[in-house]
């Protein structure tokens, strides 16, 4: 609000100003010729008066036409968002001025264009046109150009304001269910876990469930974050390794390679879990055939490859990679990036500043 009052009054001073210049100079250097020809002496107080009053009649029509949109007077109201209601408040000032303009050089106010000769009711007809109608038009043209300009330009500011508002309203409705979303699927795959467990070892059980436990304090405490640092993440990550690492034995391995350089740039929270998770839901693998992992940096971004051995799934809901993206997408201007070869899954994940 204050910015906008500053800008507003910068816009009329400066340019009651500059018009202050454009009209006055004109009348002045006549004043100066007529002068300098022996035709009539002038007083500094005249110079000076035709400066003011050009600025005063400046200000006029750039105040009434910057700063109002609507002007009201008990029920009588003028919107100047309207074409035929800016003419008509700037014709009827206008109108206002020359009224006062011809009282003033009629009472001989203003009386260097009686005394020049002037007084016969053409002459003095014409001089008055040149003088008075003709600046003072002028003004009031500029002044409504200036002020039309103005309002367009805040009406065209103020509604890409709001509809960036509105998009970021979208875009956080649609992160948020996305976010959503991650939950009931780190919790269906950490129980299907469970369920594969229970028959196998109770003990393994138990250490999953404690595991998981704590895990799960990192969801919750980023449910309502964007993004995560990716130390934290990477941390998060292999957490959940190593409570998969307790299950699978050496059928499983997780190699990390990243620079400290990059590790307090940011990641969407539980990115490089769900790629693990996906990696091994997805694959089959034993001590023989392990499942190897690497996670790298590479240009601005964190890769993720595993080598691929499919299985044949039943009931999977393909959402992860999906949601991930979809995520980058609302988050960001990068992208996403997956390969897939014949015995190599990569994707690669951008940093985010």
């Amino acid at each position: 609000m204050r910015k906008n009052r500053l800008v507003k009054w910068s816009i009329i001073l400066i340019g009651s100003f500059l018009l202050t210049i454009l009209v006055s100079m004109p009348t002045i250097i006549s004043m100066r010729n007529l002068e300098a020809l022996g035709i009539y002496t002038f007083k500094p107080a005249q110079y000076l008066g035709r400066i003011v009053l050009s600025f005063l009649i400046s200000f006029t029509f750039l105040f009434i036409n910057v700063s109002f949109n609507k002007i009201g007077i008990g029920k009588f109201k003028i919107n100047l968002l309207k074409v035929r209601s800016i003419l008509s408040l700037n014709v009827f000032v206008f109108t206002l001025i020359m009224i006062l303009a011809l009282g003033a050089m009629l009472n001989k106010t203003d009386s260097w264009y009686l005394d020049l000769g002037l007084d016969q009711f053409k002459g003095f007809r014409l001089r008055f046109v040149i003088s008075q109608v003709v600046p003072n038009l002028f003004i009031m043209i500029a002044g409504v150009l200036v002020g039309s300009s103005y309002r367009f330009l805040r009406v065209n500011y103020n509604m890409r304001i709001q509809n960036e508002k509105l998009n970021k309203e979208v875009s956080d409705a649609k992160l948020a269910s996305l976010k959503e979303q991650l939950n009931p699927h780190f919790m269906f795959n950490s129980f299907s876990t469970i369920n594969e467990l229970v028959d196998e070892s109770p003990e393994k059980t138990k250490k999953f469930v404690h595991h998981m436990s704590d895990l799960y304090r990192f969801v919750l405490r980023n449910e309502q974050t964007d993004r995560v640092i990716l130390a934290e993440e990477l941390q998060f990550a292999m957490n959940f390794y190593t409570m998969l690492k307790e299950r699978f034995g050496e059928s499983l391995h997780c190699h990390v390679s990243v620079p400290n350089k990059v590790m307090g740039m940011y990641v969407p929270p539980m990115s490089i879990q769900m790629l693990i998770e996906n990696a091994i839901k997805h694959n089959t693998f034993d001590e023989k055939h392990p499942l190897n992992i690497h996670i790298v940096h590479h240009n601005m971004a964190i890769k993720i490859t595993n080598n691929m051995k499919k299985r044949t799934m039943v009931g999977s809901h393909q959402m992860g990679l999906f949601n991930l993206s979809q995520r980058y997408k609302l988050l960001s201007d990068k992208e996403v990036l997956i390969k897939k070869t014949e015995h190599q899954f990569e994707v690669q994940i951008p940093l985010l500043s």
